[in-house]
């Protein structure tokens, strides 16, 4: 179930990895998120469901049948995976745009390191539990 995503261990793991990404786009990357470049986002999202679909028949138990990564990635769902992955197509392209609205923002108020590192704690704040 989605105990171990509510436990400390996983919320602090969320967390963790919410800031990391955060500051490699922010600080790190140097790379400009251009709205140009939104094809990429479902492009690589796809890439993933494609990985996790054939690895599905190589995780779990022996004889037990394929082990999704994911819930809804599982193909005997029927509507409720197609559902999901529209759901996700949705997400992937909602927070490209909003990375590429936050490094617009920033280049306007000339990438500065404090406002880079503003950002970084707001969205932090905003996305971490």
């Amino acid at each position: 179930g989605t105990k171990v995503f509510r436990s400390f261990y996983g919320i602090v793991t969320h967390n963790l990895n919410v800031i990391f990404v955060i500051a490699e786009v922010a600080l790190l990357g140097g790379l400009p998120v251009v709205i140009s470049h939104v094809a990429l986002a479902p492009l690589l999202g796809l890439v993933y469901v494609i990985f996790a679909w054939s690895m599905a028949n190589s995780l779990g138990k022996e004889g037990g049948g394929p082990q999704f990564l994911y819930f809804f990635l599982d193909t005997t769902l029927g509507w409720t995976t197609t559902k999901a992955l529209v759901a996700l197509l949705a997400v992937l392209l909602t927070f490209f745009v909003a990375f590429s609205l936050i490094d617009d923002v920033l280049f306007y108020l000339d990438g500065a390191l404090l406002m880079h590192l503003a950002s970084c704690v707001l969205v932090s704040c905003l996305v971490c539990k």
